[in-house]
């Protein structure tokens, strides 16, 4: 068996790869993508790849995910303004407080679906913790236990798609793109999202998987058809320089 102290060992140095192979590959897949001949490109600083990735985590979990928006925009925010079209960077500017605002409405359908599968499954827990019980659960025990379940993961799923729709449309809002500020738009909307979201994973798993490239292939088509770019004058200005295609 493999000592904790050579496992450790392992796992710090996988940590201390992942802001390389994020950087890196970002930069492949910018130099492999263009628009009207240009290329794009990426030149992120690796330092703060190693800050976002590897410090702004610590400070996430001591704050109990209190600080979660901090991340979030951190690293909005080195993915975006590291990229430029030509000679043409991104830019993004955001404060705060929307980040937060969508953390909480997520966070308060998070927690009123704990509070659903609480109140469900009580007596099942309430049972279960006593060790020198011997009762054997009740069919409504296990109705309960199930119906909360269902509760809990119905919200889960409401909150990430709710946290999702409401951060790319202002994350779109807030870029900018080269001199001349062009601006871009998202929207998408909740309910549209929701409806993909879970159509797809009822067509995946009643398929065994094989209509996975379908709903893949749906989700990028909803989200192309709610981004569009906010021209400030003329786009015919942009002007490119040669990059490697990156390996």
């Amino acid at each position: 068996a493999m000592s904790p102290i050579l496992y450790l060992i392992l796992v710090l140095v996988l940590l201390a790869f992942i802001p390389v192979l994020v950087v890196r590959g970002a930069r492949f897949n910018a130099r492999n993508t263009s628009w009207a001949n240009l290329r794009f490109d990426f030149d992120g600083a690796l330092g703060e790849a190693y800050r976002i990735m590897l410090l702004y985590p610590i400070l996430v979990v001591l704050t109990l995910y209190l600080a979660f928006p901090f991340l979030d925009r951190a690293t909005q925010r080195f993915g975006i303004t590291g990229h430029s079209l030509g000679k043409a960077r991104m830019k993004f500017q955001s404060g705060i407080g929307p980040f937060y605002a969508a953390f909480f409405a997520a966070f308060i359908i998070a927690l009123i679906g704990v509070a659903a599968f609480m109140g469900a499954s009580w007596d099942f827990f309430l049972m279960t913790a006593d060790p020198y019980s011997s009762q054997i659960p009740s069919s409504d025990m296990m109705v309960g236990l199930f119906t909360g379940y269902i509760f809990l993961i119905i919200a889960m799923v409401f909150a990430g798609v709710l946290y999702t729709a409401l951060i790319r449309n202002h994350i779109f809002a807030s870029m900018h793109l080269g001199d001349a500020n062009h601006g871009f738009k998202s929207t998408i909307s909740v309910f549209g999202l929701l409806g993909i979201t879970v159509t797809n994973f009822l067509m995946i798993v009643c398929s065994l998987g094989f209509l996975l490239p379908w709903a893949q292939v749906r989700i990028h088509r909803y989200l192309a058809n709610n981004t569009f770019i906010v021209p400030n004058g003329t786009l015919d200005d942009f002007v490119g320089d040669m990059v490697a295609d990156g390996n």
